[in-house]
C-alpha cells in the first residue's frame, strides 16, 4: 500500500504554502525527497519480497519432489532386499539340493560298485570250446545245461564229433569243467588268440597313422609303426 504522508507534514504545507521562506520550501523539497525515496525503497522490498517468495515457493516444491523420491528409493530399496533376500533362499536351497544329489550319486556309485562284485564275471573260453558250445546251443541241438552235463562228463567214445570231443577234453584232460559249467551259467567271452591280438593291434595302428597329420612320407611312417608294433608283440608273446 502507498505510504501515508504524516500529518505534520501536510499542516506545513497548508500553513506555509504562501511563505516565501527558503527554509521551509527546502525542508519540505527534503521531506518530499525522502518519501520518493522510501517509495523507491518500499518498491524495491516488494519486488524483492515477490522474486524470495516465489524462489522459496520453487524450493519447497523441489523439496517436496526430492521427498518423493527418497521414499520411492527407500521403497525399491526394501523391495530389492527382499529379493536378495529370497535370491539368497534360493541359493542355499539350490546348494543343498546339489548336496543331496552328491550324496545320492555317491551312494549310487557304492551301490553299483558293490553289485559289480556280486554279479559273476564272464568266463574267458578258448575259441573252440566257445565254438562248441554254439553248436549245441543252436536251434538244431537246443542242448540245455542238463544235456550239457550229460555230454561233458562222459569219457570221449567213438561216434563223439568234433565239437563233443573238444569238450570232453577241456573238462577230462584239462580239467576245466567246473570252468565250464559256470561259463555255461553266467556267460563267457572268446579268448583272443595270438593272431586275432596281432591282427587287432596291426588295425589300430593303421587306423591311428590315417586319423593323425602327415607331414612326409606317410608309407614309410605307417611301415615303421607296424614293424614297431609287431616287433614289440612278438617280444611279449
Amino acid at each position: 500500500m502507498p505510504r501515508q504522508k504524516p500529518e505534520f507534514i501536510n499542516f506545513v504545507k497548508k500553513e506555509y504554502q504562501y511563505a516565501n521562506g527558503t527554509f521551509i520550501q527546502g525542508l519540505i523539497e527534503h521531506i518530499e525527497a525522502i518519501e520518493g525515496e522510501i517509495a523507491t525503497t518500499n518498491k524495491h522490498f516488494e519486488e524483492k519480497y515477490k522474486d524470495f517468495s516465489a524462489t522459496l515457493q520453487a524450493k519447497d516444491a523441489e523439496i517436496e519432489r526430492l521427498t518423493d523420491n527418497v521414499a520411492q528409493l527407500y521403497k525399491e530399496k526394501g523391495e530389492l532386499s527382499a529379493e536378495i533376500e529370497h535370491l539368497r533362499a534360493l541359493v542355499v536351497e539350490r546348494t543343498k539340493d546339489e548336496q543331496r544329489m552328491f550324496e545320492e550319486c555317491e551312494t549310487l556309485r557304492a551301490a553299483w560298485l558293490e553289485l559289480e562284485k556280486q554279479v559273476p564275471k564272464k568266463v574267458v573260453l578258448p575259441k573252440e570250446v566257445a565254438q562248441a558250445i554254439e553248436h549245441y546251443r543252436s536251434p538244431q541241438m537246443n542242448f540245455t545245461l542238463k544235456s550239457f552235463a550229460r555230454l561233458m562228463f562222459r569219457e570221449v567214445e567213438n561216434d563223439d564229433n568234433k565239437w563233443t570231443i573238444t569238450l570232453k577234453t577241456f573238462v577230462h584232460k584239462e580239467g576245466k569243467g567246473g570252468l565250464l559249467m559256470e561259463a555255461l551259467v553266467n556267460g563267457y567271452t572268446v579268448e583272443q588268440t595270438k593272431e586275432d591280438r596281432l591282427r587287432e593291434g596291426i588295425t589300430f595302428v593303421y587306423e591311428d597313422w590315417c586319423n593323425c597329420d602327415r607331414m612326409y612320407d606317410g608309407t614309410k611312417e605307417l611301415i615303421e609303426r607296424i614293424t614297431d608294433f609287431v616287433t614289440k608283440f612278438n617280444a611279449e608273446n
